[in-house]
């Protein structure tokens, strides 16, 4: 009798966590329009995090059916021992850093889109395979939308009425990596990667501390029986930390970037997005 392997491989990517190519799908059929704010680079337990803006925000995207969130890692300060991060430098215990998450997060938890862990989380998973994220997803019973790398994911929004059918949204979510002092280079490793992603309309990272956007075109085969060439484009988005200038900042001559929040706008009607930068 032959052996169903199907079962199989979906057994063993979901006991090794290979989720990460697995599309999270959503969809918005009766919205005109969505917002979508990348939740990244808190550093919550860090001295210069700006805690009181940063509940300002939650406390507007509860009152806003329209706004959504995708978590992208650093919320946590994380301080380890073998981290650059000093230990005694810490507002809050990593035990605490995730209690508060958790505790901030429950009444928005309906509006995320993904969860992401990014490096500073990815320190206790390395030393002790304790992953920060993934638990605060599971007490917001998000799990499923728990990536380990990158978050792929198609939002769907409104109904276009001409070409009668959804606005489908393909967006790709990071923490990011690499650093430097210039946006110019943040923003081409971005880009460079968004082209390797086929069919991606949106691309969105924090982790560089800055606030910076992107609109790259590129020339593509017709996926109709049209055969001229077609011209699109895809958008990249770097979201700034919710810190103040100082610590390993000012430590490296690095310039102090804005505070805070990007939206994402994805409209309803027609496909169409951007950015506010």
């Amino acid at each position: 009798m032959a052996t169903d392997l199907s079962n199989v491989i979906d057994y063993l990517s979901s006991e090794l966590g290979d989720t990460n190519q697995i599309v999270i799908e959503h969809v918005f059929n009766d919205k005109d329009e969505i917002k979508i704010y990348p939740f990244v680079d808190l550093h919550f337990g860090d001295v210069n995090t700006d805690v009181a803006q940063c509940e300002r925000f939650i406390n507007q995207v509860k009152k806003d059916p329209n706004v959504y969130l995708m978590y992208l890692g650093d919320n946590m300060n994380n301080a380890v021992k073998t981290s650059v991060s000093n230990v005694y430098n810490e507002t809050r215990s990593p035990h605490e850093q995730k209690k508060y998450l958790i505790e901030l997060l429950k009444p928005v938890a309906d509006r995320f889109l993904c969860f992401v862990p990014g490096n500073h989380e990815g320190r206790t998973s390395k030393d002790s395979d304790v992953s920060l994220v993934e638990d605060i997803a599971d007490r917001l019973e998000c799990s499923k939308l728990y990536r380990e790398n990158i978050a792929f994911m198609d939002v769907k929004v409104g109904y276009n009425s001409h070409l009668k059918q959804q606005n489908s949204y393909r967006i790709a979510g990071l923490h990011g990596s690499g650093g430097g002092k210039h946006v110019g280079s943040m923003i081409n490793n971005l880009e460079n990667f968004g082209y390797a992603i086929s069919g991606l309309d949106i691309i969105v990272c924090g982790h560089t501390h800055k606030k910076a956007a992107s609109r790259p075109g590129r020339i593509c085969f017709p996926t109709t029986n049209s055969k001229k060439m077609v011209q699109n484009d895809f958008l990249t988005c770097i979201a700034p930390p919710w810190q103040y200038w100082g610590g390993y900042a000012s430590r490296g001559m690095f310039r102090p970037s804005t505070k805070g929040y990007t939206p994402i706008i994805l409209n309803g009607k027609h496909k169409e997005f951007n950015t506010i930068v």
